[in-house]
C-alpha cells in the first residue's frame, strides 16, 4: 500500500511546525506544485517531480552565498 503524496507533505508540516525555530511553510504560487520555506539563511523547496516510474518529492536546500 503506498502513502499518497498529501499524506507525505502533511506529515512533513506537522512535523517541523512545533519545533524550536519554527518552519512556516507556504504554497508556492498557483501555477507550481510545492511548499517554500526558510531556515535561517537555507532555502527549503519541497516538490514532486514526475517521471515515467511515477512521481516522487523531492526536498532541496538553497543556500545564496
Amino acid at each position: 500500500m503506498s502513502i499518497s503524496d498529501a499524506y507525505i507533505v502533511q506529515y512533513l508540516l506537522d512535523g517541523t511546525s512545533e519545533v524550536p525555530a519554527q518552519v512556516h511553510w507556504c504554497e508556492k504560487d498557483s501555477e507550481q506544485f510545492g511548499y517554500v520555506a526558510r531556515v535561517e539563511s537555507v532555502d527549503l523547496i519541497l516538490e514532486p517531480m514526475y517521471s515515467r516510474a511515477g512521481s516522487r518529492l523531492i526536498l532541496r536546500f538553497r543556500h545564496n552565498t
